[in-house]
């Protein structure tokens, strides 16, 4: 038996072309995210550090 015999009509139907993607729209999203808290986090550490410099600057006057 022939394998459109076994699966019948739906054997012939269109499936979608090309390969199916790797990552979900969600999971793409997630990891845009990741990447955003991780680049904001380094920033704020950058801040604190020119603050906690600026403080013992002041504290030096």
């Amino acid at each position: 038996m022939s394998v459109y015999a076994e699966q019948g009509l739906d054997g012939l139907k269109k499936s979608a072309p090309g390969p199916a993607p790797k990552k979900t729209a969600e999971q793409k999203r997630i990891e845009q995210l990741e990447q955003e808290n991780d680049r904001l986090r380094k920033q704020i550490e950058i801040q604190n550090g020119c603050l906690t410099l600026q403080k013992k600057a002041l504290d030096l006057l």
